[in-house]
């Protein structure tokens, strides 16, 4: 679990990016992709808070980190993987 959120933590940008450009493949089946998506993402965000946590000796919050809860992280996940089917549809319409 630890190696999959590193990596979609590495490729999550391009994954909204192709998202955002994938916006133009919209169809109403694929909404309903994102939403589930979206859920999904936001099981894994609240699963895998736990797994990004560094040890507490590295603990050092700002105002800007004091919003950095298990909640934030899984909205942010369920944000991220709401984009992902609209990035394959893209990818593929692409190729």
């Amino acid at each position: 679990m630890t190696f999959f959120l590193w990596l979609w933590n590495f490729l999550s940008p391009f994954v909204i990016i192709l998202g955002f450009l994938g916006w133009g493949f919209v169809e109403e089946w694929m909404l309903f992709l994102c939403l589930i998506s979206a859920v999904l993402g936001f099981f894994v965000g609240l699963i895998g808070w736990n797994k990004m946590i560094p040890p507490r000796w590295f603990w050092v919050k700002d105002r800007v980190n004091l919003l950095n809860n298990r909640i934030g992280t899984a909205l942010k996940y369920a944000f991220q993987f709401s984009f992902l089917p609209m990035a394959i549809v893209f990818l593929v319409n692409a190729f």
